[in-house]
């Protein structure tokens, strides 16, 4: 057993020491660099943004607290009040405060669509590496421009799809599958 006990701490010595050695790197590295593909990678904010909106589709007219939505989406009200404030300076919503106050849809649910709360998250599926890759090496010197344009035409049909769907047709979803 004291044998087990000393490899560990002889192990946790060794690596204390690599990560002292090399703590300018590894902050390298978790820094993203200037030059680099600098998206905001995908969070679920998104769709609990359209859940959101469904919900308020749904209740047609009511409106509905942060507690309320929160219960639906079985998540932190304070989480609900971030994307109600994101939601309602895009004027999908607005929001009544006091006794008997909460958010309702501010708009048609058919004139909301996915592709217009996606672009208000300015959220996106990817993102390329954290710091720009060796120039030197024939990968890395090619890797990002030619990802970059991938990405970005998987991003121009993923919008162009999002256009097509509106809040309107996810409610009617939701109520056709509830039956």
């Amino acid at each position: 057993m004291r044998d087990d006990f000393l490899e560990v701490e002889q192990n946790s010595q060794t690596f204390l020491l690599y990560v002292k050695k090399n703590l300018y790197k590894m902050s390298q590295l978790i820094k993203c660099n200037e030059d680099c593909y600098n998206w905001n990678v995908m969070t679920s904010r998104f769709t609990v943004a359209i859940h959101i909106l469904s919900l308020l589709a749904l209740n047609k007219g009511e409106s509905r607290t942060s507690d309320e939505l929160a219960i639906s989406v079985n998540t932190n009200p304070v989480v609900i009040r971030k994307i109600l404030g994101i939601l309602r300076k895009a004027g999908f919503i607005q929001i009544q405060m006091g006794q008997g106050g909460g958010a309702s849809l501010a708009l048609d649910s058919e004139k909301i669509t996915l592709k217009d709360i996606y672009l208000v998250f300015d959220e996106r599926l990817f993102a390329l590496h954290p710091s720009k890759p060796n120039g030197k090496c024939i990968c890395g010197k090619n890797i990002q421009p030619i990802l970059m344009e991938v990405f970005s035409e998987t991003e121009r049909i993923l919008v162009n799809e999002l256009s097509n769907k509106t809040i309107q047709q996810i409610s009617s979803e939701i109520l056709k599958r509830s039956k």
